[in-house]
């Protein structure tokens, strides 16, 4: 990684774990923060590697100037004046017996580099874009010269394709994986399901309780939020809770609970956006010691547990962490799929930078 790349990768980390500090580490308000935090990098879209700069115009030109410098044997096989391919296939007995495969897959190719030429004037016409070649010699020489120049592109074309294609379904992997990360896996209308990406519907305890939590953001950070005794605004004075001591109504409460964030989304969504965003999370859990082991929370708790109560309002997340020092986050789901989803946008820059030098 370039020293400017790794500084702004530095930079990010440290400006998305200022926040932390200004409120205690305990504070649903924090909380919310860091949820907000990574709420908002797996709802950015990801646009950035799009590759535009696409090779085959200039590259169908030069067929087409090959065409036009062809042998007059060889164009009068094609019918140039019609809209679509005619033929549709090689004359009988033309094509070598070796290669009657080959010339049936290139024959609409060929026609296209005809067509191009009549609808360009492309080596014809008073005022040609490319005026005709008149020396037959000159001809046969550009001709030949025109199809090296072919041959030595078509292998890059081939690869640029190849590119276009691999981009295109590593935007499908990354797209999955901040969906999942977001709302768990087997979503239905953008809501997480019961046993997928949340544990359950029906009571905070069922939902949030030890062991429970991890399998998405919504999840987590509905609990965070929401209560099983009353409907205090502990999260955030924008999002107004349900008591979560029976069935949460999550087509409501959770579009209301992604629009109380605040920060806009940002321009783009990079890899180190996504780093900062899991390490604010990494920062933002407290300990406390229960029987030598380290319970783990992010959250309001007076004790070392969560059950949901206005005073143990937290998402408990020690089965994910190490019990004796309460270090290394591991195997959390959800941050598993945000960790894919950066690895992802890393491949996602090097494949689209592969391409734009395939195709100055």
């Amino acid at each position: 990684m370039a020293l400017s790349m790794w500084l702004n990768h530095c930079a990010l980390i440290v400006a998305a774990l200022l926040p932390l500090a200004e409120t205690a580490a305990n504070d649903n308000a924090a909380a919310h923060r860091v949820y907000c935090g990574l709420l908002t990098k797996a709802t950015t879209p990801y646009t950035t590697s799009d590759l535009n700069d696409d090779p085959s115009t200039a590259f169908n030109t030069i067929l087409a100037m090959n065409f036009s410098t062809s042998s007059n044997d060889w164009t009068t096989m094609f019918d140039t004046s019609k809209d679509k391919v005619s033929p549709k296939n090689p004359p009988d007995g033309i094509a070598p017996p070796n290669d009657k495969e080959a010339w049936q897959k290139m024959w609409p190719e060929w026609w296209a580099a005809g067509r191009r030429c009549v609808i360009e004037k492309i080596g014809q016409g008073d005022k040609p874009a490319y005026p005709p070649i008149s020396k037959p010699s000159q001809k046969r020489q550009a001709h030949r010269e025109l199809q090296k120049l072919i041959d030595g592109t078509q292998p890059l074309l081939a690869a640029y394709d190849n590119l276009k294609s691999e981009l295109k379904s590593a935007k499908t992997r990354l797209n999955g994986y901040l969906t999942e990360a977001l709302i768990g896996e087997k979503s239905v209308n953008n809501l997480p399901t019961a046993g997928n990406g949340i544990a359950a519907l029906t009571s905070w305890s069922a939902a949030c309780g030890a062991n429970l939590p991890g399998k998405s953001i919504a999840a987590d950070f509905l609990c965070a939020c929401n209560n099983n005794a009353d409907t205090t605004k502990q999260c955030s004075t924008n999002y107004d809770p349900q008591q979560w001591n029976s069935n949460i109504d999550l087509a409501t409460k959770w579009p209301l609970l992604k629009s109380s964030r605040k920060e806009p989304l940002p321009a783009a969504l990079t890899a180190a956006a996504i780093h900062g965003a899991l390490a604010a999370f990494n920062a933002a859990p407290q300990q406390k010691d229960s029987a030598g082991t380290k319970q783990t929370f992010l959250g309001l708790s007076n004790s070392h547990d969560c059950d949901g109560s206005t005073t143990k309002l937290c998402v408990d997340y020690t089965a994910y962490f190490d019990k004796s020092s309460a270090h290394n986050p591991a195997k959390i789901p959800w941050k598993e799929k945000l960790e894919k989803a950066a690895a992802t946008i890393t491949e996602l820059e090097a494949k689209a930078l592969e391409g734009r030098n395939l195709a100055r």
